[in-house]
């Protein structure tokens, strides 16, 4: 009866470690998918960012910008090493004479976004380049949040729509 009790104990203990063995590569393929499916999105995400017409900048709640893609760049008239580490408000300020005739209501709009009395803005206004050249451009902002809920980043997307307003006029 022992030997019997003992090989029937021996073949659960088996059992049970072949279950576990097959929990664990599951565990392991899940975890492998997840981490690709992850990177996956992840590229497409940097793909499009980088090479969206609409230019994108997403900053600290200060307003600093912490990245920002080409048509960013290149709408606010810099590069995109200008564009990292300054703050939102003097790139419409500084390279350009902002023409946007609610300037203070602009910066207002970013405080309010980062203190939860606005969940967006949207703002039309003229650059005009160092060189004399005018531009239109569509602003919005919204900001990001973690997992808990709390604001982290603004994130503004900025579209020269220089050529709509013509065309209007």
């Amino acid at each position: 009866m022992r030997t019997l009790a003992g090989g029937y104990a021996e073949a659960l203990r088996q059992r049970t470690l072949e279950e576990q063995d097959q929990v664990t590569q599951a565990l392991l393929q899940a975890k492998l998918n997840t981490e690709r499916e992850l990177w996956i999105s992840e590229a497409r995400f940097r793909q499009v960012f980088s090479e969206s017409a609409v230019g994108i900048a997403i900053s600290d709640l200060e307003g600093t910008v912490v990245t920002a893609n080409r048509a960013f760049a290149r709408i606010v008239g810099r590069t995109l090493d200008e564009v990292v580490d300054a703050t939102l408000p003097k790139l419409w300020s500084s390279a350009h004479e902002a023409d946007w005739a609610d300037q203070p209501t602009l910066v207002e709009a970013y405080r309010k976004l980062a203190s939860g009395e606005l969940t967006h803005f949207r703002r039309r206004g003229q650059l005009t380049a160092v060189g004399g050249e005018i531009s239109w451009i569509f602003l919005a902002g919204f900001l990001l949040h973690n997992p808990e809920g709390v604001p982290t980043h603004h994130v503004v997307t900025t579209e020269d729509i220089t050529d709509l307003y013509l065309l209007q006029q």
